[in-house]
């Protein structure tokens, strides 16, 4: 979820600047067993992140559109480093006024590191690939 100021905006192209949340919950387990003694260690966070976006579209004809957007949150608060770099493309169809559809390209990287003197753990979550959208404008 984000709001976003476009400082250059014309009827065929848009570039503008957004702040929004990015909320996402990693839970964590590792066990392991010695001599028939089993050990659960566990560790669970929700994150609702602030992200700075930047994002940009141009009008390649009446209907046809592509965008680009790129999310960013970096933050190291005591024993936590936390990092969220989010990428968008898409190529968009409108062929009504109020709604659209077409392919993308969406990569999204999110690391997570803790170090304390009893635990250090690192979390790195990735995906990459291809979509396809549908959009409503009102």
């Amino acid at each position: 979820m984000s709001a976003g100021y476009s400082f250059f905006k014309r009827q065929d192209k848009e570039v503008g600047i957004a702040l929004g949340l990015h909320v996402a919950r990693h839970d964590a387990n590792l066990s392991g067993s010695v001599q028939n003694a089993t050990r659960v260690q566990g560790a669970a966070i929700t994150a609702p992140l602030p992200v700075l976006s930047v994002y940009g579209a141009f009008a390649l004809t009446d209907h046809w559109s592509i965008g680009a957007r790129l999310d960013w949150f970096s933050l190291s608060y005591d024993q936590y480093d936390v990092s969220i770099t989010r990428m968008a493309t898409d190529l968009l169809y409108q062929p009504f006024r109020h709604l659209g559809f077409g392919p993308g390209y969406r990569s999204l990287l999110v690391e997570l590191q803790a170090t304390k003197p009893s635990w250090n753990g690192r979390i790195e979550q990735s995906y990459q690939g291809p979509t396809v959208y549908v959009t409503g404008s009102f």
